[in-house]
């Protein structure tokens, strides 16, 4: 199932929750120019996710650092994670994930050892690229999606049987450093994203988000420039241009309504935005938008 918008809390978690709580996980296939922005959001949700890419290349920033997977690589991302995930070029960038609950990962009484501790780890993912070593896991996230897909109740004891293996391969991996990354998920960058979403209608200054993650604006910038790759005025405008789709999308309000209520000073500066990002004006992005999810 393609998922062509995510919605996210303040804090950018994820909103959706996965699964129900007698099974608790989802499985997708992403085509990530197909999301309603053209790449997956910043976002972080309390599942684990298991990732492998089936055709082209799919970038990813976690916890500020990139990832590049080639066809056929996996991933782990940890609970918490924040991450982005966009195209490579013009081809195609599609995955399978699986987003899995913890109570899932183990037994109840190995919970305590086997999952928390990793969970609450500084470890924010681990990148499996295609080859013998690890062909067996890559095989059970592909195992998994396939069953999941043509699910029945007796499919599901196979499903957990075959994500708890796919978990003790997380937790016993001897990967090189480079290849697990130690990052702990940064709290004063959550607090300034989440001061930009507050006051993204309002004028922002650079001085006031520094405030709201108690730094300069010197490490302000660096943070920004690690986490994002962009400024913290290029992330506001940004955010301000996801808001605005999903008016365009979900309301019927005006262009010049629109550009007002998500920040833009103006409607020809929002215009002029929009075009730059999405290579079409509000007005043509509204009449294409059914095309566009097709």
């Amino acid at each position: 199932m393609q998922i062509y918008e995510i919605s996210l809390t303040p804090s950018l978690q994820e909103a959706r929750k996965h699964g129900s709580p007698e099974f608790p996980l989802a499985c997708y296939r992403t085509d990530v120019r197909k999301n309603i922005h053209g790449h997956i959001p910043l976002h972080w949700h309390e599942e684990i996710q298991f990732m492998l890419v089936v055709e082209g290349e799919v970038a990813l920033q976690i916890n500020g650092r990139p990832c590049l997977l080639k066809e056929g690589d996996g991933l782990f991302i940890n609970s918490g994670a924040l991450h982005i995930t966009r195209a490579v070029e013009h081809n195609r960038s599609v995955y399978i994930c699986i987003n899995v609950g913890k109570e899932l990962l183990a037994p109840a009484p190995l919970q305590l050892k086997f999952v928390i501790p990793l969970i609450h780890s500084a470890t924010a993912y681990v990148h499996w690229e295609k080859s013998a070593e690890h062909m067996v896991q890559l095989q059970r996230i592909t195992q998994i999606y396939t069953l999941y897909e043509q699910c029945t109740e007796l499919h599901m004891l196979e499903i957990a049987q075959l994500v708890q293996q796919c978990w003790q391969y997380v937790v016993h991996s001897e990967q090189p450093a480079e290849k697990v990354l130690h990052i702990q998920p940064n709290d004063r960058m959550k607090a300034m994203l989440l001061f930009i979403q507050a006051h993204a209608h309002e004028k922002i200054l650079l001085e006031e988000i520094a405030q709201a993650g108690h730094i300069s604006r010197a490490e302000c910038c660096r943070y920004f420039r690690k986490w994002l790759q962009q400024t913290p005025i290029q992330y506001v405008t940004a955010y301000r241009l996801d808001q605005s789709i999903r008016l365009l999308q979900h309301s019927e309000l005006s262009v010049t309504e629109i550009a007002l209520q998500v920040g833009f000073g103006s409607t020809s500066y929002f215009i002029e935005k929009f075009a730059a990002q999405y290579e079409q004006t509000p007005h043509q992005f509204r009449k294409n938008l059914v095309d566009h999810i097709k």
